[in-house]
């Protein structure tokens, strides 16, 4: 089975994520500028997105109902890690990784691949020190 959505640590997303403001005046400076954010504050007569998991138009929380979906990637994310999910502030989300993902979706998953990328080969370069 294909599957449909990766599990990534939120923290992960808004770092890569070619939405996120890191200067924003909103949000304790965790902006979003994706055109689908309805989160956020008026200021200035410009409305000024929030990267917040709850309202983020690119993935989606991981509910009990998505625990055994065979759908999902886990990536190495353990089920024990996961119960945390259901208090405010959720360390992993869902990023839609099938056929029927929109464009930014698109974005949002080649920027997170490229950063894993990244990321494996400095782990390599420092295990070869």
């Amino acid at each position: 089975m294909q599957k449909e959505y990766l599990c990534v640590a939120f923290d992960t997303v808004f770092r890569v994520c070619p939405f996120f403001v890191g200067d924003s005046d909103v949000n304790d400076g965790y902006g979003c500028k994706h055109p689908s954010q309805e989160e956020g504050e008026v200021l200035e007569d410009e409305f000024h997105g929030e990267c917040t998991h709850w309202s983020c138009p690119l993935v989606n929380s991981i509910h009990s109902e998505t625990l055994f979906d065979p759908s999902v990637d886990w990536n190495g994310v353990e089920m024990e890690d996961l119960e945390v999910q259901y208090g405010s502030d959720p360390e992993y989300v869902l990023i839609r990784t099938g056929s029927d993902s929109t464009l930014d979706e698109q974005k949002l998953r080649q920027a997170y691949a490229s950063f894993m990328d990244r990321y494996q080969m400095r782990q390599e370069e420092r295990e070869k020190k």
